[in-house]
């Protein structure tokens, strides 16, 4: 009966929701972006892709524009935003925001 339950206690732990930290949120060149703005103090805007749980409100909006993030354009529960490092940090940690990556250009083929 042990051995059956504990199976059972480690699967039902794995599905609760645990904190996420705001940095786990950021992609991997995202990061590495806001880590060199960061060494050289440089206030120059990041062009970013935010993800949300859910398509945008205007309460989300402004918690958006609060952290100091521009929003650009928006399609469902995505949109392109623009900020600084401290800024795209400051949305990061929106309880909302699901990731933020890094926007680049595509070049064309």
């Amino acid at each position: 009966m042990r051995l059956l339950l504990l199976p059972l206690v480690l699967l039902a732990l794995a599905g609760c929701d645990r904190p996420v930290n705001a940095s786990d949120k950021l992609g991997l060149p995202l990061r590495s972006a806001l880590a060199e703005r960061e060494r050289t103090g440089s206030d120059e805007p990041l062009a970013v892709l935010v993800r949300f749980d859910q398509p945008l409100d205007d309460a989300r909006r402004e918690a958006l524009a609060e952290a100091g993030l521009s929003l650009r354009t928006e399609a469902g529960d995505t949109a392109s935003a623009e900020g600084t490092a401290t800024a795209v940090r400051a949305a990061a940690a929106l309880p909302f925001v699901e990731s933020v990556q890094l926007s680049q250009r595509r070049r064309a083929s």
